[in-house]
């Protein structure tokens, strides 16, 4: 494969495409259009929805379309990710492997576990630091997302009665709908003006036995899905160095040398896959630097100070700056916020 065509080519789950392609169906009485997609195993190529769901947009403009779509999800779309999550026994643990291999649905968004909150169990939305991903995902796109997600876990936990809101930045310009009406339909609190995507769950009752669970289904699709995980996980890069970067208790060993000898590569190879992807070292460890920040905030327990050495700064002025820098607020009003 050449350069060209490594940088152009990025591939997410085929279950993406389904969403779209059984909204079109129920639209045309049944009637699948064909994919005419580049499909790798279970994988099909980013743009290709990009372009499906874009079409979509303009010839139905429906002011709930991304609703609608997220709303076809079912226990099968994702193949063994979706199927762990509808047969985990708990709420708790169904959030637990939907954050744990996040990786599967594709590159460019992850999640990550905060349960650092004693009522409030999170679900933070990562945007991976890869610059070809950030622009063709748009807000369009980060809304189907956490819609879609949302969605899976209300179907997957519909009998247990579970409170939840969904924190985002700003709704996508496609939906027209209100607040209240997109509130109705999307069956939780909705907050606009976040830093940061996430969903929030009320702890209370995330430990009650779900109804959709099963054992020996549950233990078949996890045993599936670390097999595809271990193949993602090697092929993603930035994903191997942030699980690299969570092992480090001090941010500030992390230099490119050292991520490089940990990654098993020079730090010129490093450099060329990076570039290849068009990013590079230093975007991926300040993402990741905002994301460990923002978990670190939630714990009340720790001060600003000791997060600042966690994450490698000289002192808390460094990363009272570079946090004002990420997110427009300093450490402290965000933590107050």
């Amino acid at each position: 494969m050449n350069q060209a065509t490594h940088i152009a080519t990025a591939f997410v789950h085929k279950g993406w495409l389904d969403l779209i392609d059984d909204y079109q169906s129920m639209l045309s009485n049944g009637k699948r259009a064909p994919t005419g997609a580049s499909v790798v195993s279970d994988q099909v190529d980013f743009r290709v929805i990009q372009k499906r769901y874009q079409t979509l947009l303009l010839r139905h403009g429906e002011k709930l379309l991304p609703v609608t779509i997220a709303q076809q999800v079912s226990a099968l779309t994702f193949g063994s990710y979706s199927l762990a999550l509808f047969t985990a026994p708990t709420a708790y643990t169904l959030l637990s492997i939907a954050c744990e291999y996040s990786s599967i649905l594709g590159i460019p968004l992850t999640l990550t576990f905060n349960d650092n909150q004693q009522d409030v169990v999170e679900l933070n939305f990562d945007v991976n630091p890869i610059s070809s991903f950030n622009t063709i995902l748009s807000t369009s796109g980060q809304f189907l997302y956490a819609l879609t997600l949302l969605a899976l876990i209300k179907q997957a936990t519909k009998e247990a009665n579970i409170e939840l809101e969904l924190h985002l930045e700003k709704l996508p310009d496609e939906v027209t709908s209100n607040l209240a009406e997109l509130e109705i339909n999307l069956g939780c609190t909705l907050h606009l003006g976040a830093i940061k995507p996430k969903l929030s769950f009320k702890r209370k009752g995330l430990f009650h036995r779900l109804a959709s669970s099963s054992a020996d289904i549950h233990a078949m699709a996890l045993t599936l899905l670390n097999q595809q995980y271990g193949i993602s996980h090697h092929n993603n890069l930035v994903l191997r160095m942030c699980r690299t970067l969570d092992e480090l208790s001090d941010l500030s060993l992390a230099t490119v040398d050292f991520i490089a000898q940990q990654l098993g590569m020079t730090k010129r190879t490093l450099n060329r896959r990076f570039s290849e992807m068009n990013t590079n070292y230093r975007a991926v460890i300040e993402k990741y630097k905002l994301d460990k920040s923002i978990t670190l905030l939630a714990n009340h327990k720790l001060s600003i100070a000791i997060i600042s050495q966690q994450l490698g700064f000289t002192d808390t002025a460094a990363f009272s700056r570079a946090f004002k820098r990420w997110t427009g607020s300093s450490p402290s009003f965000y933590r107050k916020s």
